[in-house]
């Protein structure tokens, strides 16, 4: 009689099993997750110690694979090799539609070491966390942090039920459990996203949650646990200190990376993956900071991906896709545009998105379980009836860095015949001597920056943080204020806007320095600690008394007689050609030029600069 082996969790509790394929029948009406060893009944053999390490035969099962013959080639546009060869052979593969048979083919290849090695990699971080830290107390973690109204942007319709999922995932933690399960999470992995036209929501997440759990399942579990330490200061159970917090949020995300770099390892991508990428991207701009280069490839990676699903495309074209799917994939086109344009206007760096080869397209604000069966929708029809949300605040950020892209176009033509004609905001020729209606705009950007500073307890973070947008935001508008009043030209404020500014600069460096909102350690804590002081600098220039080299620029304010000749200042002109090298470069290097400005150089010369 064939001996059939028990599955682990039957094993590990010696209950009888009925060895049912793919799941047993009491792990199908417990949940618990079914696996059965590669080797069950392989007696291990008794040696040196030394061979009985990670990528010994007999101790560790095999995390045996699949590789698809050749590479995914993805979206293929109308200039590609494939459509100059579909037209010669019509009915020709053009490799769109090889992906799931290419993957069922090479179910029984063998995987490259290369990506045996990642999976072993990826194994040991989630024995590292997972012996560190209480799995059941991670998932109480990101299910208390979802009940403060907070989530993963993209990701959201999913977060909740990957947590319980994940907490479900590990029942057995005997020696080289982690290297069973990676085993098990990649086999789910190299299984092809199925739907048609009238798939739903529940039937597409059932296929990587539960018995099905795959390792993108595990990266938006951790991505949300790094995410949630950072919108949850104190929770004993994990952490209680910062010293304690810092740990738990660095090894959720690396395991996050890893278990992307192994869902990406199969080259085959999918939805979920896409999700993935864009929710690791916002978790390295949280731990790594904005002006980071890990953030930048991430975001790097997460276009490429994009245009490579073809999601640049008419999403509405496309044939057998369900109305759902078609809605996550407007949700995840706006925010990857949408953080493309912020980005690169904040890092002073090219967009990479061009709308000019993308077809605009933005999601409704219904929740993706609501969407009826209609998913036309006029991009700039804003419904009477939308509540604040991560959908609508999805289709705010993307209408606004459409129209971000179109001024930062005219940018680079504002000396063309034709650049006037086409702005509709007035230009701003000179970033040292700004114009009245980007010096008012700026002034509201800080008094909204400065409100949500000092409401930071009562908001809910709303997929970029507060720290993101003091830096994005709060930062440019500080900077074009302090320009304009460095400049007697255009200081032309009435006293009530004017102290009104002053004591919006007052708080915003307060809460900076005092550490309420940023602390030494944290990624942009630089970059907002000099901006702060050049902008303290100012503060105290601005209500000390006129120094000798003040008093002497007051007496140029007005125009000079006909017959005495313009003063010069050669300090200034230096500093504003420095300055002009960026326009929109609103990063260290600015603040730093600024700090030279003579009139905060005057007001104490013998402080260096910054």
């Amino acid at each position: 009689m064939l001996r059939r082996p028990a599955c682990e969790p039957c094993r590990k509790s010696k209950l009888a099993c009925d060895h049912g394929l793919p799941v047993c029948s009491r792990c199908s009406t417990s949940g618990a997750i079914c696996i059965y060893r590669t080797t069950p009944f392989k007696r291990k053999r008794v040696g040196s110690p030394a061979k009985s390490g990670l990528h010994s035969r007999d101790s560790s099962p095999s995390l045996g694979a699949r590789r698809p013959p050749y590479p995914n080639p993805g979206f293929l546009g109308s200039s590609s090799h494939a459509a100059i060869f579909k037209h010669i052979t019509p009915d020709g593969d053009h490799g769109s539609t090889a992906h799931a048979s290419d993957l069922a083919w090479s179910a029984t290849q063998p995987q490259v070491a290369g990506d045996n090695h990642l999976m072993s990699q990826g194994a040991d971080i989630l024995k590292q966390l997972l012996t560190s830290y209480s799995l059941a107390a991670m998932k109480d973690l990101v299910m208390f942090w979802l009940l403060k109204g907070a989530n993963l942007a993209l990701a959201e319709p999913f977060v909740a039920q990957c947590a319980k999922s994940v907490s479900h995932l590990f029942t057995t933690q005997d020696e080289n459990w982690n290297l069973v399960y990676a085993r098990h999470l990649f086999q789910n992995t190299a299984q092809p996203l199925v739907f048609d036209a009238d798939s739903d929501i529940h039937s597409f997440s059932a296929q990587f949650l539960a018995h099905n759990s795959r390792w993108e399942t595990i990266a938006i579990f951790f991505a949300a646990v790094s995410r949630a330490t950072i919108d949850t200061s104190f929770f004993p159970s994990l952490y209680a200190t910062e010293e304690e917090q810092y740990p738990l949020r660095r090894l959720a995300m690396k395991l996050c990376d890893f278990a992307l770099e192994i869902s990406l390892s199969l080259d085959c991508l999918n939805d979920l993956q896409l999700i993935v990428q864009y929710e690791n991207f916002i978790v390295h701009s949280y731990v790594d900071g904005d002006q980071s280069y890990h953030a930048w490839r991430k975001l790097g990676d997460v276009i490429s991906s994009t245009f490579a699903l073809g999601y640049h495309e008419n999403l509405e074209t496309k044939p057998g896709i369900p109305p759902f799917l078609i809605e996550l994939r407007k949700t995840a086109f706006a925010r990857i545009y949408s953080a493309d344009k912020n980005i690169a206007i904040f890092l002073g760096r090219p967009p990479r998105m061009n709308k000019r080869f993308c077809h605009f397209q933005i999601p409704s604000c219904r929740t993706i379980i609501d969407d009826s069966t209609e998913t036309h929708h006029d991009v700039n029809h804003w419904e009477p009836d939308s509540q604040a949300g991560y959908r609508a605040d999805t289709r705010w950020s993307a209408l606004c860095a459409f129209l971000k892209e179109e001024i930062w176009e005219l940018l680079q033509d504002k000396h063309h015949a034709s650049c006037s004609q086409r702005a509709r905001l007035l230009l701003l020729h000179s970033l040292t001597e700004p114009d009245m209606a980007i010096i008012e705009t700026a002034g509201q950007m800080l008094a909204l920056v400065v409100e949500i500073i000092l409401l930071r307890d009562q908001l809910t973070n709303s997929g970029t943080g507060l720290i993101w947008k003091v830096a994005h935001y709060g930062l440019p508008a500080a900077g074009i204020i302090l320009l304009s009043m460095l400049n007697p030209r255009t200081m032309s404020q009435t006293g009530s806007s004017r102290t009104k500014t002053l004591q919006g600069l007052s708080v915003f460096v307060a809460e900076v320095q005092i550490g309420t909102i940023v602390r030494p350690g944290d990624p942009n804590y630089a970059l907002l600690s000099k901006a702060t002081q050049t902008i303290q600098r100012f503060l105290d220039s601005f209500h000390a008394e006129p120094t000798p080299h003040q008093q002497h620029q007051k007496q140029y304010q007005h125009p000079p007689p006909r017959d005495v000749a313009p003063h010069h200042d050669e300090a200034s002109d230096d500093w504003a050609a420095f300055l002009e090298q960026d326009t929109w470069d609103f990063e260290a290097g600015f603040w730093q030029s600024l700090a030279d400005h003579p009139s905060l150089l005057a007001l104490d010369p013998d402080v260096p600069s910054l």
